[in-house]
């Protein structure tokens, strides 16, 4: 190829072919990689997290400030679990209670209530540079007793409404048929086809 004294061809990039995840969890990793069936690399950095249960709010402004290290397209991720008996919590908050009360814990702690139902909402956030595109995905169903050794987090205490198995039990492709990650990252995957 020639090319005009100094002037440099414009090749398309492997680089900017290349998604990158601003994540430190190897399996919310692994999951886009399965899910996204496009390069996907992780790139681990310390966030400051909003403390509020709009997960919207909370995804943006980590997006922002990862795009701001970065200095490249990039996205972000955080999930929220909510029991309806607990209004918006735990919501964004529930990496804390997993920490301290564990997944059996948490059942423990909503059973008096006597109401199990639970949504699992996950927030992309993709900075292209000049703003941040938010997606999002949802699943309804409920808080049952720790079930299965797949997945992570919570996996093992969420099933899906109208499914017999949580999250844990199922395998990949069953989870990321229905998964609000699953949801949300297809979401994106849309808008970067265009």
């Amino acid at each position: 190829m020639m090319v005009p004294s100094g002037k440099t061809p414009h090749a398309p990039s492997v680089a900017a072919s290349v998604l990158l995840f601003v994540t430190s969890n190897a399996d919310k990793l692994r999951e886009a990689q399965e899910i996204l069936r496009r390069p996907v690399v992780g790139c681990a950095l310390e966030l400051e997290e909003l403390q509020t249960t709009d997960l919207a709010a909370l995804v943006r402004h980590k997006a922002a400030q990862a795009y701001a290290a970065q200095r490249r397209p990039l996205f972000v991720e955080d999930t929220a679990l909510s029991f309806r008996a607990w209004g918006a919590l735990p919501g964004p908050f529930i990496k804390f209670f997993l920490v301290h009360l564990g997944p059996a814990g948490l059942v423990r702690a909503l059973e008096p209530f006597g109401d199990m139902a639970a949504e699992a909402v996950c927030g992309v956030g993709y900075h292209d540079g000049t703003q941040v595109r938010y997606f999002e995905g949802r699943v309804t169903g409920a808080i049952v007793s720790p079930a299965g050794v797949g997945g992570f987090g919570w996996d093992a205490i969420f099933r899906p409404q109208g499914h017999a198995l949580s999250f844990a039990q199922m395998d990949a492709a069953q989870k990321h048929a229905l998964s609000m990650r699953a949801s949300a990252l297809r979401a994106l995957a849309r808008y970067l086809d265009g």
